[in-house]
């Protein structure tokens, strides 16, 4: 985004991913310690162990046209210069968003008939039901509140990186890196950003997707 502030984000997520770790021990020949004059008939013997891990994991790239637009006001801001002014069909979107059904009540038709647009139960604190909670979405406005100033990062060439440096990215022969000192400021900007991604209008929790982790011995 340095290079080109006025681009979108390429910006991926990790859907689904599984991470397989298989164990072994055993005793007998390949351990760690030396019979003493082949009185044993091997040259080793001892306890022996063994651990695998195979990782597999699946990602999604993310191409939502108001998501791609919010990331890149935020790093715009990141970096110190101003959101662009959206499209006019995310304006419009933003204008006019989409009305939900309100929930837990009832009335009558106009035949006479009862009808109820939700179904009964218990409602969590605060008013809002537990399906409502995905279908939240924070403005813009407010996650750009969030964005901490420039300062925290470096941008320069691959001679300009310090070796106390923390985190480093790179984009052809452009580096930007975070030292200590920068480093609550990145976790800071990474959940803002995760804001973005994360909250999906319409994505429950628990869903298929998700992160699977076996084991065996």
């Amino acid at each position: 985004m340095s290079c080109q502030p006025e681009g979108l984000p390429n910006h991926v997520h990790l859907a689904d991913g599984v991470v397989q770790i298989n164990d072994r021990a055993g005793f007998g020949q390949g351990g760690g310690f030396s019979a003493l004059g082949g009185d044993f008939g091997i040259d080793r013997f001892g306890p022996s162990g063994q651990r695998q891990v195979t990782e597999q994991w699946g990602t999604d790239a993310t191409t939502d046209p108001e998501r791609l637009y919010d990331l890149q006001c935020l790093y715009r801001v990141a970096l110190g210069t101003t959101p662009m002014p959206p499209p006019n069909s995310i304006a419009y979107l933003r204008r006019n968003p989409p009305s939900e059904p309100q929930k837990g009540k009832s009335g009558r038709d106009s035949s006479g008939g009862t009808t109820s647009t939700g179904g009964g139960g218990s409602t969590p604190s605060g008013g809002e039901s537990g399906s409502n909670d995905a279908n939240r979405r924070v403005p813009l406005d407010v996650m750009l509140t969030d964005v901490p100033p420039p300062g925290w990062y470096r941008v320069g060439c691959k001679k300009d990186v310090p070796k106390d440096a923390c985190y480093v990215g790179r984009w052809g022969d452009r580096y930007a890196w975070v030292t200590a000192g920068g480093v609550p400021e990145l976790a800071r900007f990474t959940t803002t950003v995760l804001l973005v991604i994360k909250l999906k209008p319409g994505e429950r929790a628990g869903g298929k997707n998700g992160l699977a982790i076996t084991g065996g011995n």
